[in-house]
């Protein structure tokens, strides 16, 4: 009755149970029923990119190899409402700088919520980060200035897994799809 104006008629399966539980062996038995995810937020990564005069904070500007590159800007991978295959990835080559990272690599994984463009930089209200990428001393004594770090997002049917290959090491993190948009 409380909702008559706008539903004019509400059916109920006899045992609603059991269509749960059906819904449930189908997907068991074909797992690829689902081949796409349309994305809820947008994710990407805290990098270092080029700086842009008169747009990024003087805070931000730090020389490396003679470029003045921006700290802390996110490098968008997925906007949100993108159709994402599954099992499908995408990629992204960071650059690490031996003068910044000699001690060790972290790769944040960050994301954002809202409808609006994202903000330029991971600091910024609404960001929060999902995860951590770490590499160990990813430079020696005679590397040269800098590397590139081969970033991948795959988006399976239940999980979100990045990886991160810097020479021959590599390293994988998993983060599960929420339900909800707090973590």
């Amino acid at each position: 009755e409380k909702f008559y104006s706008k539903v004019k008629q509400i059916f109920v399966p006899p045992r609603p149970e059991l269509a749960v539980v059906r819904g449930a062996v189908y997907a068991g038995l074909n797992p690829k029923a689902v081949t796409a995810r349309i994305s809820r937020r947008w994710y990407g990564v805290c990098q270092w990119m080029n700086f842009r005069e008169g747009v990024d904070p003087e805070s931000s500007r730090v020389k490396i190899d003679n470029i003045w590159r921006c700290q802390k800007r996110f490098g968008l991978m997925v906007k949100k409402g993108q159709k994402i295959g599954v099992d499908e990835y995408l990629e992204k080559e960071l650059v690490i700088f031996k003068e910044f990272n000699s001690a060790g690599v972290i790769i944040p994984i960050y994301a954002f919520n809202g409808n609006e463009t994202p903000p330029d930089y991971s600091t910024s209200s609404g960001m929060f980060k999902l995860a951590e990428l770490n590499f160990d001393t990813p430079f020696s004594s005679t590397d040269v200035n800098s590397k590139i770090v081969t970033f991948k997002m795959y988006f399976g049917l239940s999980e979100i897994k990045a990886t991160a290959k810097l020479d021959s090491r590599e390293i994988t993190t998993t983060l599960r799809f929420d339900a909800t948009d707090v973590y």
